[in-house]
């Protein structure tokens, strides 16, 4: 069985969780990409040896991820939400779903 590859959408405290969880694999997951626009996500992201996007369209396109994580701040949830849902990629959304 083919490992499902996992996109996160923010680097901030709880993506970081999420990129964590995901860069110490398991048999069934692994980290697809991650999508934020700072340099200390990018330079992270350098750092550990996983691809990082500035935004979150250019992610989901190149990455291509099977699934993704919103871990992006509330008001961004929605418009998060819905670039992954145009492309047919299901979601986990950190609560709430909108403000």
């Amino acid at each position: 069985m083919a490992q499902v590859r996992i996109g996160v959408i923010g680097a901030g405290l709880i993506g970081r969780t999420h990129i964590g969880v995901l860069r110490a694999g398991g048999p069934d997951y692994t980290l697809a990409g991650v999508a934020d626009p700072s340099p200390q996500a990018k330079q992270e992201a350098e750092a550990l040896g996983y691809a990082c996007y500035a935004t979150i369209e250019e992610m989901l396109d190149k990455a291509k991820p099977d699934g993704a994580i919103v871990a992006v701040p509330n008001q961004l949830h929605v418009s998060s939400g819905l670039a992954c849902i145009a492309r047919k990629i299901p979601i986990i959304v950190e609560k709430p779903i909108s403000d």
